[in-house]
């Protein structure tokens, strides 16, 4: 049933309709019964007609049943006296009073006779019987017919009110069509039906739930990350002052400081995840500059990338989006930390912005070892890691990076993706914004 308005239509209207017909048909057995009747006393009036003629020099009353009624007047003795035109020498029916059928002339008859006791003489009359059915049918098809016309209009007027009643299901499920993924506000109705009470209730019910769910899940997210960067501070300093008592030991703890810092990284990506969140900063859209905001990313990590001998370029021109500005700084930090990560010393980097087919777009390239076409679609899941490279040093990293990227991008309407860059080896990652006119 993929339609509750159509189906009650249907059910209604063939209600309808069955109930039409049998009463339909009860009438139409009812019509003809009450026309039988209407005919057969008509044949009796005219066979009283005939019997008081006392001559039938007047032809009219010769031919004016010649059509569809006939009559006989025959004495006691069975001798033809008189007979309508058409009408066959022999008798139409036996010489009995009362009703009876014949056929003759090709037709099949109701005959009547009369015996007239003044003038001792039979009256034998007769009606054509598919006459009968002819001028039966027509009344009773004259009043079957708006009924069957009527059945149209009633399923235009059901059709109407079955809509107009189901439209409170219509508006509920409006709403929910319209509720953003991070809306789990409860769904409000004017005045619902009692039979949609129940299902209002549960989905506010599984609202609120998922609303609990996800503000406890939040809230574990930032107070784990809040709380964990005391203790990795703490594990930073001791291990900083016992390097500096007794730096024999600098190589063997190398693992331990990728450790500590890998955590730290990992601390730091969950709540930059946490303030990405759409509830976080979806109210706060502006109008940004993505080369602005570029330079700006650029100039933060330029030491870094100055530390690894890594030379950037940043080609484009202004070009404006609405957006969250800390969204779209987080988002660039994270491509542009990828793409130094994963590239060698001594390598190039590149960020270029401008609009291709009225669309805003930034792209950041790499000369590193790229990513293969079969792992693309896996990088952008939750603490997916390439396999490392021998030819590189390990890359601090906890595999959320690009999820960040993905959840940022998802919120901004924009699309990412993964190409090769235009150096010899390398990723290219480019991120488009929807146009000024679907803002």
């Amino acid at each position: 049933m993929k339609s509750i308005r159509r189906y009650l239509v249907i059910i209604l209207l063939a209600a309808i309709t069955l109930i039409n017909f049998l009463a339909a048909l009860q009438g139409y057995r009812a019509g003809m019964d009450q026309a039988e009747a209407s005919f057969d006393q008509q044949l009796i009036n005219i066979a009283n007609i005939v019997s008081v003629v006392d001559t039938f020099e007047n032809q009219e009353i010769l031919e004016f049943t010649s059509d569809i009624l006939a009559f006989q007047i025959w004495t006691s003795s069975r001798q033809l006296l008189e007979h309508s035109t058409g009408t066959p020498q022999v008798p139409i029916t036996h010489f009995e009073s009362g009703f009876n059928h014949a056929n003759f002339s090709n037709y099949r008859w109701r005959t009547y006779g009369l015996f007239d006791e003044l003038h001792q003489r039979w009256i034998l009359v007769a009606q054509r019987m598919d006459s009968r059915y002819t001028l039966a049918e027509s009344i009773i098809i004259e009043s079957i017919l708006p009924i069957a016309i009527g059945i149209p209009v009633a399923g235009l007027i059901i059709w109407f009110f079955v809509g107009s009643g189901l439209s409170p299901l219509y508006h509920f499920a409006r709403q929910l069509h319209e509720k953003q993924a991070e809306d789990l506000t409860p769904v409000t109705l004017a005045n619902p039906p009692q039979e949609l009470e129940p299902v209002l209730q549960s989905t506010n019910q599984l609202l609120q739930r998922l609303s609990d769910l996800v503000t406890r899940e939040k809230r574990f997210a930032s107070d784990a990350a809040h709380e964990l960067r005391t203790p990795i501070s703490i594990l930073k300093i001791h291990l900083h002052n016992l390097l500096h008592d007794h730096p024999e030991i600098r190589k063997q703890s190398l693992e331990l400081q990728l450790s500590v810092e890998r955590l730290e990284h990992l601390v730091d990506q969950i709540l930059a995840l946490y303030r990405c969140t759409p509830d976080q900063y979806i109210a706060k859209f502006e109008i940004v500059d993505l080369f602005k905001i570029a330079q700006e990313v650029v100039a933060q990590q330029y030491q870094s990338l100055e530390h690894r001998q890594q030379s950037i370029e940043l080609l484009g021109k202004p070009v404006q989006i609405k957006a969250n500005p800390f969204a779209i700084d987080t988002l660039m930090q994270n491509l542009l930390s990828n793409a130094s990560k994963y590239s060698p010393e001594n390598s190039e980097l590149r960020i270029t912005t401008g609009q291709k087919d009225g669309q805003p777009f930034i792209c950041f390239e790499d000369s590193g070892p790229g990513i293969a076409k079969e792992e693309r679609e896996q990088v952008f899941e939750r603490f997916y890691r390439i396999p490392e490279n021998q030819n590189l040093k390990p890359v601090i990293g906890c595999g959320l990076g690009l999820a960040i990227v993905t959840n940022i991008a998802q919120q901004h309407h924009a699309q990412i993706k993964l190409g090769s860059s235009s150096f010899s080896t390398g990723l290219a990652v480019t991120v488009t914004f929807p146009g000024a006119d679907k803002q």
